[in-house]
């Protein structure tokens, strides 16, 4: 859904810059308005889509991305080759496994017939967003040693494409769209809806550089923690301990027990 005739059908109308702040603004023929906006914040650009609805009548909307990088890698006159995508996987008590593939593994090298169009689509969908995937991709240009990568800040069903068209690789996400997450949204005369934000950024180098740079930027929020968690306080999660069943008594066991070894919160399965 990505290269729909929706996308096509997208003319550009201007582009406002407000310091670091950058504002593309699309119209299409059903008198819909998309604005793409971007801020640079210290080496990575912040990415967000807002949809607004100028017509006048109800519009349904089955996909919007977040954010969209096009024509990897640029370094190459031709073909693009020695491209790898970087994911990282995850299941319960194995998070972070770094899933590195080359792009002509996934068949996503450039067809002959140029009419093909193939892609890589990949996400989850439900309220367990790194269920088996992280909302994290980076493509590397072996060759050059160019790394560029993307995160997405949301918590509900989401997905990213690699795609293939002509000579480069594409890289896009957002919200899980109607096909891959069953989401669409209808937007009212007036109204308007804006997308999760994503993190892009480019850096030379390895995985580990392009990784340094979209998680070093959350570094900014700490400033807003309350002083008793600027150090990493220590939490205790009773759930091995009852089992699912606390009860006023067996918690004050336990908060006796604790008491005195630096345990900042005490947390209980539920509410009893």
């Amino acid at each position: 859904m990505r290269d729909s005739g929706s996308t096509a059908d997208l003319k550009f109308v201007q582009q406002t810059v407000l310091d670091n702040h950058i504002i593309t603004t699309f119209a299409n023929s059903h008198h819909h308005t998309i604005e793409h906006h971007l801020t640079l914040l210290e080496d990575v650009i912040e990415t967000y889509t807002v949809f607004q609805n100028t017509s006048e009548k109800t519009a349904r909307i089955e996909m919007l991305s977040s954010f969209t990088l096009g024509m990897l890698s640029p370094y190459f006159e031709k073909e693009a080759s020695g491209m790898i995508l970087h994911r990282l996987q995850s299941f319960w008590s194995a998070e972070g496994r770094l899933k590195s593939e080359k792009v002509e593994d996934l068949q996503l090298e450039h067809a002959w017939a140029p009419s093909s169009y193939r892609v890589e689509r990949f996400g989850a969908v439900g309220s367990m967003p790194v269920r088996k995937y992280f909302p994290f991709a980076a493509l590397e240009d072996t060759e050059n040693h160019v790394i560029w990568g993307a995160q997405l800040y949301l918590a509900s069903s989401w997905q990213m494409e690699v795609s293939c068209i002509d000579n480069g690789l594409n890289l896009s996400g957002g919200i899980a769209d109607f096909e891959f997450g069953h989401w669409f949204k209808n937007i009212k005369t007036r109204d308007s809806f804006v997308t999760p934000k994503a993190v892009i950024a480019v850096a030379q180098g390895s995985v580990d550089e392009i990784s340094n740079k979209l998680v070093g930027v959350q570094i900014r929020n700490r400033s807003r923690l309350p002083e008793m968690e600027k150090e990493l306080p220590i939490a205790f999660n009773e759930w091995c301990a009852t089992w699912g069943t606390p009860s006023l008594e067996n918690i004050k066991r336990i908060a006796d027990c604790i008491k005195g070894k630096g345990i900042t919160y005490l947390m209980t399965a539920e509410q009893f």
